[in-house]
Order: C-alpha cells, then structure tokens, then sequence
C-alpha cells in the first residue's frame, strides 16, 4: 500500500469518529457513544475518541484527539494500576492542552 493511500474512506471515518448514541455516566452530561468506542466532543471543538476495557489482570485504555492527530494507548498487567493509569492520561491531556472526556 503506498503511503497516500487511505485505509477507509473519509465518509467512512468521519461516521466512525462521530457520536451515535447517548449513553448514561454517574454524574456526566451529554456522554456520546460513536461506533464501539466514546465520542467526546470538548469546548474548544476537539473530537476525543477513547475505550477502555478490563479483564483479571489487565487494564487497557486508549485516546485520540483528532483534531491534534495525538493519542495515547496505556496498557497494564494489573487491575491496582489504575489510579497511576488515570494520572498518565491527565498528565498527557494537561500536557497537550486536550479536553478529556471524563474517565471511568
């Protein structure tokens, strides 16, 4: 495949990017759910696509904000890694001036 080539069509990623269902969050407003994954869209216009996913032992997250084409994917092989889990994303967030979508 030659570098310019795409993968999906941009009609294709702007659907899979963007919110397709309301979800319901302990204490967030207006939480979005896109295709498999969260949408968030922040103040400042940025869409902030994430997941998270468990399993005994090991914790997994992952982050892309597509208008600064950054992102971060955190994966660890032990559920009491959490709290410094949270703390990496808030760092890189702080770091790059990202709007995150709340963390759960």
């Amino acid at each position: 495949m030659e570098p310019s080539q795409k993968i999906i069509r941009p009609t294709s990623f702007t659907q899979l990017t963007s919110p397709h269902a309301p979800i319901e969050l302990e204490g967030v407003e207006g939480a979005q759910y896109g295709l498999g994954h969260g949408v968030h869209r922040s103040t400042s216009g940025d869409t902030i696509v994430y997941h998270s996913g468990s399993n005994p032992g090991v914790v997994a997250y992952f982050l892309v904000s597509l208008n600064q084409k950054n992102g971060m994917v955190v994966v660890a092989n032990s559920n009491n890694v959490i709290p410094i889990l949270m703390e990496t994303i808030q760092l890189w967030g702080k770091h790059y001036r990202i709007e995150l979508p709340p963390l759960y």
